[in-house]
């Protein structure tokens, strides 16, 4: 019987010690893991992309779509009632990554609970966000940070007077932001670093600032009431309101000047119907004048500069009425508020909201209205009443819906009509 026993106890010390050398070769379990819903949800809409934000795990405060920006980006602002600041970057319709901000040191609660993001520009790993004090709140300085896309840390932190920002390429992607605004003077904040510049003393012909462009090169270009100025290598060059410039009684009331870069050329909108290229060393060159061929040839003192594309086409919605009504014969309105009939069918066309796309090269415009686009592009959704949100240098138009959804239209779906070439 001692030997049964002693033999048994063997063959299980044996047993027990191959199972545990084999337990201990097994790779322990992983715990399950745990998969977050995405927060949007995308579908096809006809031609266009419908985003919707879905998450309903905190309740939600407000979304702020951005407008479409170049490479196919576009990103939104999350804001919830639990004060987070979250923000998604989509591109080409699909989702590119979503981060929660954390406010940075020596930024007070109060404007970054409410703050806005007027900008988000993707540049080597990161997300620049330029966040303005919110509508209606104390005014405070803007403040714009880099955050590292991988991580989701906030690389640096700057603070600016200016409410608007605009864009200066480098050789190899974004190399810096000018912060500037009316009351502020322009202000240099390098996206590498985050280092600012001293804001630009604004000569004495500035008085009203306007748009600001900044070329690769390092051009300076502010459209304002007072004309053009260009700041080349530290001087500034001013050129007064040309002659041919001067606003028409048909000029709408709300026109402003612009600059806009178009490939590799520069324009100064100086007047709706008036186009005036601008040389590398910010010079003038012979002005455009910009006109339409019956019946649209009254929408030239209405254009409102979009932007450029990325084939150097510039883009033109149109503005509100004119200073003054326009005489019968003009408008084709007798007084009694009914049409002549050898004009009606023009005055009750014009009526349709439309954009203009126009080659400065062939001098060539192209038409899409609004009635004729919702067609064409088969969006199941009740038409928008205007353009509002296309952006030719993102290539897109974004349409925010009454429910918070996102219609993403990229610019070559919508179906453009050729009109006859302008005489050079």
């Amino acid at each position: 019987m001692n030997r049964r026993l002693v033999v048994s106890l063997a063959l299980l010390a044996a047993l027990l010690t191959g199972g545990a050398a084999y337990l201990a070769r097994r790779r322990p379990a992983a715990p399950p893991e745990e998969t977050e819903a995405p927060p949007f949800h995308s579908q096809e809409a006809g031609a266009a992309l419908l985003l919707r934000y879905v998450d309903e795990t905190a309740p939600l405060r407000a979304l702020r779509w951005l407008p479409p920006s170049a490479g196919g980006h576009q990103a939104v602002q999350i804001t919830t009632q639990t004060d987070r600041q979250r923000v998604a970057l989509f591109e080409n319709g699909s989702i590119a990554g979503i981060w929660t901000i954390s406010r940075p040191d020596r930024v007070g609660e109060g404007f970054f609970r409410f703050a806005e993001l007027v900008e988000a520009i993707p540049a080597e790993g990161t997300l620049i966000l330029f966040y303005r004090a919110a509508a209606g709140s104390r005014p405070e300085a803007s403040l714009v940070l880099a955050l590292d896309r991988v991580d989701g840390s906030v690389r640096w932190a700057q603070r600016s007077s200016g409410a608007k920002c605009s864009l200066q390429p480098g050789s190899d992607g974004p190399a810096s932001l000018w912060c500037f605004g009316p009351g502020s003077a322009p202000q240099r904040i390098d996206l590498k670093t985050g280092q600012a510049s001293s804001p630009l003393t604004l000569p004495a012909e500035i008085q009203s600032p306007g748009s600001l462009v900044a070329t690769r090169a390092g051009l300076l270009l502010m459209a304002h009431g007072q004309g053009l100025s260009v700041r080349n290598r530290g001087t500034w060059l001013h050129h007064a309101p040309l002659l041919e410039a001067q606003p028409t009684r048909q000029t709408s009331s709300s026109f402003s000047p612009a600059v806009a870069t178009s490939a590799s050329r520069l324009w100064w909108h100086a007047r709706p119907d008036l186009l005036v290229p601008v040389k590398p060393d910010g010079s003038l060159g012979e002005p455009l004048t910009l006109t339409l061929p019956e019946p649209w040839d009254h929408d030239v003192q209405r254009f409102h500069l979009l932007g450029a594309d990325l084939d150097g086409h510039l883009w033109f919605d149109l503005m509100d009425g004119p200073k003054s009504a326009l005489s019968a014969s003009e408008t084709g309105w007798q007084d009694e508020g009914t049409p002549s009939p050898e004009t009606a069918p023009v005055a009750l066309v014009s009526n349709a909201p439309r954009v203009y796309r126009f080659d400065p090269t062939q001098r060539r415009f192209d038409q899409c209205r609004l009635d004729q686009a919702w067609k064409a592009l088969q969006i199941p959704i009740d038409a928008p009443g205007s353009f509002e949100g296309l952006s030719p240098a993102g290539g897109a138009w974004g349409l925010t819906l009454p429910d918070g959804g996102r219609l993403w239209i990229p610019l070559t779906r919508l179906p453009l009509s050729a009109l006859p070439l302008q005489p050079r």
